[in-house]
């Protein structure tokens, strides 16, 4: 905005020489200066009232007071609204040309300030760019956030339909758990109203004795040979439960093949829980002594305890009595027998594989180890095995009560060594005095002696390969490729294997001497020969089983 030059003052154009021409915008209709006569200064003219000559001027600052009034606080800090207004009406004019120009220019002053106010350029004539761009920027800010308001109603809308099917779910999901937990409650209530005779183990060591002392036998035998003995007694042909012996005992004949709630049955079970309940009340009356405890001393559950081992010697004498059921038998205590023994041999397998995992870093070392992998140890009896067999424990001198061997055709060279390496060590503790695979703390001193390291034997021998066990692995054994024989491999495409325990592979070649036994050694050797040369057949081992 260009400055307003000062008639009076130092302006622009005073300051440059250049003449002073009144504006077009200050001039006014009714008045013409060149025509004036009297151009004295206002401070000179008679006719100029006081107040004006001690102030009023335009070049006075704002808030100024005339001379010889006092300071309002309606004066006080703002320019006379009096003089300025009464001089800047339209169509009144002053009583000098100064009072015209002066509010003219105090007119035009305020006119312009208000024209900049509004955002228009009166000089230039042109709209305020700055003030365009503002208002564009706002409209486009409108315009995204209109935008994104909607695409919030819009996921807002998607969240109320989500949750109402949440909710609806929620319902189903509740009313679901509802009955599960009713059903849940009925099942705990069936079954708290059944007796499991393991919850009851003093009441089980107090009947089992029992019964073999109604029936008349030996008590001092172990369980199994109990129940055997048991299972041969059988019911009087004069239809009575017990006989009277000559000493005026009674011996009971129950009906083992018959069912629990038999008459005769009936009795036997009455009488067993009668016994004990009553022992168990008299010697609480007469020593203070519990030997049943309080939540097992109840005749409910001593009779449903007393149903539950009758219905054991049940099985076995039914057992006993078909040919079939005498087979089965057997086959149930053969296979719990070498179970046991597999068991046995691969707990200290699993204890010196760990050994083996802390000392050189291989993982999964244990995991390798499965009693269902294990070969099966069977007695050898001198009428029962071929003479090749017989002839091989010899050479082995592990004497005639070892048991042989007979391994798995589908175990591979390297896993079977592992295993061997794995049982000398096991072994060879117990005579080193310590840990075999780590250092140990050796504890204090103790006295000097002389000692004789005892020599470590095998108690069992190996069959000949010839002899080793087609049958697969179980189906839900974990068994991966280096556990595996090659050829087997090829010949079972089917059974799933998994890669890893590297270090496995190779094993045998790195076994050195010492590290086996000299049997296994033998063994091994023989073994891997059988494996490179031998055809894969799905064939059993022609050597009998015995047990």
């Amino acid at each position: 905005m260009h400055g307003i030059d000062d008639p009076f003052g130092s302006g622009p154009a005073a300051q440059h020489g250049v003449p002073l021409h009144p504006s077009p915008e200050f001039s006014f209709p009714s008045r013409d200066f060149h025509g004036l006569t009297d151009m004295r200064s206002p401070r000179d003219s008679p006719s100029l009232p006081q107040d004006y000559l001690e102030g009023s001027q335009l070049n006075q600052p704002l808030g100024y007071t005339p001379h010889g009034q006092p300071c309002t606080n309606s004066t006080r800090g703002h320019t006379p609204f009096l003089l300025l207004n009464a001089s800047s009406r339209l169509g009144e004019r002053g009583e000098t040309p100064m009072d015209d120009y002066q509010s003219t220019i105090y007119s035009t002053s305020r006119s312009r300030s208000a024209s900049f106010q509004m955002g228009v350029n009166y000089e230039s004539g042109t709209p305020n760019q700055g003030l365009h761009a503002t208002v564009a920027q706002l409209t486009a800010s409108i315009k995204v956030l209109t935008e994104a308001n909607n695409a919030l109603e819009i996921q807002l809308t998607s969240l109320k339909d989500e949750s109402a099917s949440l909710a609806a779910r929620l319902d189903t999901t509740e009313k679901i758990v509802t009955e599960l937990r009713d059903k849940l409650v009925d099942m705990q209530k069936s079954t708290s109203s059944k007796t499991t005779v393991n919850e009851h183990v003093v009441l089980k060591s107090i009947i089992q004795p029992l019964f073999c002392q109604l029936c008349g036998i030996d008590c001092d035998a172990n369980k199994k040979n109990r129940i055997a003995a048991l299972a041969t007694v059988r019911p009087l042909g004069t239809g009575e439960v017990f006989e009277v012996s000559g000493d005026g005992t009674q011996l009971w004949h129950p009906n083992w093949l018959g069912k629990v709630d038999d008459e005769l049955n009936a009795k036997f079970i009455r009488e067993v829980a009668h016994c004990v309940y009553n022992n168990e009340k008299v010697q609480r009356e007469q020593t203070h002594i519990k030997t049943i405890p309080d939540k097992s001393f109840s005749p409910d559950i001593i009779m449903e305890c007393v149903k539950t081992y009758f219905r054991t010697i049940h099985k076995r004498a039914k057992e006993l009595n078909s040919d079939k059921g005498i087979l089965r038998l057997k086959h149930r205590q053969e296979y719990g027998r070498r179970r046991g023994r597999r068991v046995t041999v691969a707990a200290a397998r699993c204890k010196a594989a760990l050994q083996y995992e802390g000392q050189t870093g291989h993982q999964v070392a244990a995991a390798v180890i499965d009693t269902d992998f294990g070969s099966d140890i069977l007695t050898c009896n001198d009428d029962e095995v071929s003479d090749d067999t017989l002839q091989r424990r010899k050479q082995t001198e592990a004497g005639q009560s070892a048991n042989k061997v007979i391994g798995h055709a589908w175990r591979s060279i390297d896993y079977v060594a592992f295993l061997r390496w794995l049982s000398f060590r096991a072994m060879k503790e117990p005579q080193e005095g310590g840990d075999a695979l780590t250092s140990a703390d050796p504890g204090p001193q103790r006295k000097r002696r002389r000692t004789t390291t005892k020599k470590v034997h095998k108690l069992n021998f190996d069959v000949n390969p010839k002899h080793l066990n087609r049958k697969p692995p179980p189906p839900k054994a974990t068994l991966f490729k280096v556990m595996v024989d090659q050829r087997w491999q090829d010949a079972n495409p089917d059974i799933p294997l998994l890669d890893g325990v590297n270090w496995l592979r190779g094993f045998y070649s790195r076994i050195q001497e010492g590290d086996l036994f000299e049997t296994d050694a033998n063994y091994l050797r023989e073994l891997d020969q059988w494996l490179k040369t031998s055809e894969i057949s799905p064939e059993t081992s022609d050597e009998e089983d015995v047990e």
